[in-house]
């Protein structure tokens, strides 16, 4: 089970429409995989780190989905 707590609907909104663009995106979810290795890498155990090596990527995904899914 995994829990997430959230400040704002916005964030969470976000967070899925992410969630389903790489759903349905093979070439993104598969950057974000090999993105997401290379971040337990540089971050070696700090999370702050971690989501800071990931923001840039997962900024651009969130622009691409949000312009496919509001058409």
């Amino acid at each position: 089970m995994h829990v997430h707590l959230v400040l704002s609907q916005k964030f969470w909104n976000s967070f899925i429409v992410v969630r389903d663009y790489l759903r349905n995106h093979n070439k993104e979810r598969k950057e974000y995989a090999r993105i997401k290795k290379e971040a337990v890498k540089h971050a070696k155990g700090e999370g702050k780190k971690y989501r800071r090596y990931k923001e840039s990527f997962l900024e651009k995904v969130l622009r691409l989905a949000l312009k496919e899914y509001s058409n």
